[in-house]
């Protein structure tokens, strides 16, 4: 398992560093051939760390923590991180996994997806700008729409630390 730790204005010392590696030795089993990313930022007094897993270079799933304790946030990290594995293995039934073994139940209860509504609307051309406009005024957190210059489907959204986001497709 490929692994790394990555840290923004804040100074990662030996015990943190150890820390961290021994929460990964637990996923070790679960993504053998997999990578596992930390990234540690400081923002004032709060720490907000991110963990972006993947897996034969697909996106398992990203999860986050927020706390003032740095070793609080990384322990919330961890168990979201384990609980989402968790769901993903079990999805590809690999129930020979110790990771499942131990968390079944949870595993049970996530398996059936249920659309609980859908919506049809008609996407009209219109420039980034307005789409974020629109978005604004309706209240949401993204909007899709045709883009008006190469009339692919192109969503923007908010982001959590400001501005907004452009999803394009290749």
């Amino acid at each position: 398992m490929k692994r790394s730790i990555c840290s923004r204005n804040v100074e990662l010392r030996d015990g943190i560093k150890e820390y961290i590696n021994s929460k990964f030795d637990k996923l070790k089993s679960s993504l053998e051939d997999g990578c596992v990313k930390v990234i540690i930022e400081k923002d004032e007094s709060m720490y907000n760390i991110e963990v972006l897993m993947s897996e034969d270079n697909v996106n398992i799933g990203k999860v986050e923590s927020i706390n003032e304790d740095l070793y609080s946030a990384v322990d919330a990290a961890f168990e979201k991180v384990y609980s989402k594995l968790i769901r993903y293995k079990s999805k590809l039934k690999f129930s020979t996994d110790p990771l499942i073994i131990k968390g079944s139940e949870e595993a049970e209860e996530d398996d059936e997806i249920i659309i609980k509504r859908r919506k049809k609307f008609n996407l009209k051309p219109m420039s980034i700008e307005e789409a974020v406009l629109q978005m604004e005024l309706l209240g949401h957190n993204f909007f899709i729409f045709r883009n008006q210059d190469n009339y692919e489907i192109n969503v923007v959204y908010k982001r959590k630390n400001g501005g907004y986001g452009l999803i394009e497709h290749e």
